[in-house]
């Protein structure tokens, strides 16, 4: 006789199979599209890429500035590394001319691609777990969070602002911290009383949750009073940073229920991401060096070379040109170009970094049997040493950089000499082309 009924892994199996068949073309299309990019293998490789790239800047750090590796490794698509950076001088005295280079993949490709691997992943595993007015309510709530968090980041580039002090005076925000510490042991402590004996881990956590209150109680009674105004504006910080994540992890709660930690956490990660991205490409870092009596009405970059044109021929302003050389040597640091073009559009001569040193000592004079490299300028008679570079394990110190410069007719191809220009020297050198 024949039977109608059905096993339940069948069912569940073919309520699966119409459920992804229910699902529209395009979502369809999108998910497939998706599932590569949000594969754990991908995850997996991008986090050991990470770390090879970490190990890698750190060993580089050894022999170049902190700053030329963020750029170089952190803060690039792409980087050539040379075979010397694995066998750094301080393990591998004897090994200090290996030849060679190997692309890796840098900082940014790196990230951009986990950014990727992690939108792909909630696109494709986490489902929103409410509906209706819950979810409404929950989706309110994160745009309240988002809002909240903004206004804290963007309150902290003024002082005055909610990040700056609060609207409160130290001495209240002190005692206010001091009783919700103590609040917070009086409620785990009757909730550990009163939970019942058949939830063991409850329990556990509950107990071990008062006692690191209580003693964080104790603490805050006993020395909350020492704390400086600079610790209690960091505490004011942080307090501001607990509540927005507190209400947008409400918020998640509402939308992804069980899996709120992990959303939550993974938008923090791609913020942090997001932030060093910005921070990248738009920071600038300068320092302004002003002697006692002196105006100054600039920065500067430690970092960064250029090599400045100016004609002062204009009665009310000068004409300025200036090339980065620092750049133009990163992109030939590679390739052993013995020379660097350096392009002048709108001025009467061509200019060639014959010779370009990123840390030197100062101009001397020459010795005997030294021929010079300058030909023009005050450097005739001068010459510099190269001195190895600041690196990232250095305490201090900056790069001192020289040049030597060769400059042409633009239209004869005249040789208009080649000038010795050093950082150490403030007095620039005159170039006479075409009157």
């Amino acid at each position: 006789m024949a039977s109608s009924s059905i096993p339940a892994d069948a069912r569940v199996a073919r309520g699966a199979k119409a459920g992804r068949a229910q699902a529209p073309t395009w979502q369809r299309t999108i998910e497939s599209c998706l599932r590569p990019l949000a594969s754990l293998k991908l995850t997996v490789a991008l986090f050991a890429m990470a770390i090879g790239l970490v190990f890698i800047g750190t060993l580089a750090q050894a022999e170049e500035g902190i700053w030329t590796v963020m750029r170089d490794y952190f803060r690039s698509f792409v980087v050539i590394v040379p075979f010397q950076v694995l066998f750094p001088r301080a393990w591998f005295p004897n090994w200090q001319h290996v030849a060679g280079v190997f692309p890796f993949p840098g900082g940014l490709s790196i990230g951009t691609l986990m950014a990727l691997n992690l939108l792909s992943a909630h696109s494709v595993r986490f489902k929103l777990q409410s509906r209706g007015q819950r979810l409404l309510i929950g989706l309110v709530v994160v745009l309240v969070g988002i809002a909240l968090t903004g206004l804290v980041i963007v309150s902290s580039q003024n002082h005055d602002g909610l990040q700056g002090a609060p609207p409160i005076t130290y001495a209240t925000l002190r005692i206010l911290v001091q009783l919700s510490i103590a609040g917070v042991f009086a409620g785990t402590f009757v909730a550990a009383m009163r939970a019942t004996t058949e939830f063991k881990l409850e329990r556990s956590l509950l107990w071990s949750a008062t006692a690191v209150f209580g003693v964080l109680a104790v603490l805050a009674f006993l020395f909350g009073g020492r704390l400086s105004d600079a610790s209690m504006r960091i505490l004011w910080q942080l307090i501001q940073g607990g509540l927005s994540g507190l209400v947008l992890l409400a918020g998640c709660w509402l939308v992804f229920q069980k899996r709120a930690g992990i959303v939550l956490i993974h938008a923090g990660i791609l913020l942090l991401m997001f932030g060093e991205l910005l921070v990248g490409r738009y920071a600038v870092e300068e320092q302004m060096a002003v002697e006692e009596g002196q105006t100054i009405n600039y920065c500067r970059d430690i970092r960064s070379v250029e090599l400045a044109i100016i004609d002062g021929s204009g009665a009310k302003t000068d004409d300025v040109v200036a090339i980065p050389l620092t750049e133009k040597e990163k992109a030939t640091r590679f390739l052993n170009a013995p020379k660097i073009e350096v392009p002048f559009d709108n001025a009467p001569f061509n200019a060639k970094v014959v010779k370009f040193l990123h840390h030197s000592d100062p101009p001397r004079k020459l010795k005997a049997k030294e021929s010079p490299l300058a030909t023009a300028g005050s450097g005739r008679s001068l010459t510099v040493d190269k001195l190895d570079r600041h690196s990232g394990t250095d305490s201090d110190g900056m790069d001192i950089a020289a040049a030597y410069v060769q400059f042409t007719d633009k239209k004869s191809g005249e040789d208009l000499g080649t000038f010795l220009l050093s950082q150490y020297s403030l007095a620039p050198e005159q170039l006479h082309v075409g009157g």
